[in-house]
């Protein structure tokens, strides 16, 4: 029973590391809109969740980044303290890829591939589909880069979101200003 509970901790650990880095990277994006509640208590979808309330839809490639960054922080928060990547950080992977594909393919945003559209049907050769590849991954890597700076940047900040996680589970938008501060 004791080895239940010290795992069931170290869980949620976990959890509230994951869910402070998102919260800890929207406060400090110049981008991104408040967080209003952040929980690692189960939701009814089995997860733990960081809610925000909705500024503006991102427009420009730096805000497009920004929210990609937001959205790889959590996994950044993991690898900072030491965790091991895990699955939980999958969904959070797999929309932040979305959202690169959505910019080179769709909306002519990758430096390889420069300004066009890729039709969903449309033959791409070796080297070109070679380009697409690398300038997902590249712009991938510039979120991740930006995660982590924001998370190593406001570090003392992290750790407080977490050690409150930890105590209360579910905090609000009045609970989350007392330990950060007003938005960056």
């Amino acid at each position: 029973m004791n080895r239940k509970k010290s795992i069931d901790k170290e869980f949620l650990r976990r959890l509230a590391t994951h869910e402070g880095g998102h919260t800890v990277s929207i406060w400090a994006s110049p981008c991104a809109c408040l967080v209003d509640r952040v929980s690692i208590r189960r939701s009814r979808n089995g997860r733990a969740y960081t809610h925000r309330l909705q500024k503006n839809l991102p427009r420009t490639i730096s805000e497009i980044i920004d929210a990609i960054a937001i959205n790889l922080a959590g996994m950044a928060a993991e690898k900072l303290l030491g965790y091991e990547q895990s699955v939980g950080a999958a969904s959070d992977l797999a929309s932040a890829t979305r959202m690169v594909k959505k910019m080179v393919l769709e909306l002519g945003m990758g430096k390889r591939t420069g300004v066009r559209v890729f039709d969903e049907n449309e033959p791409v050769s070796g080297w070109l589909r070679s380009d697409i590849d690398r300038d997902i991954r590249d712009i991938l890597e510039q979120a991740r880069q930006l995660a982590k700076r924001r998370l190593i940047k406001h570090r003392v900040k992290l750790d407080a979101v977490i050690e409150l996680l930890l105590e209360r589970q579910t905090l609000g938008a009045k609970a989350l200003e007392e330990v950060l501060g007003p938005k960056a």
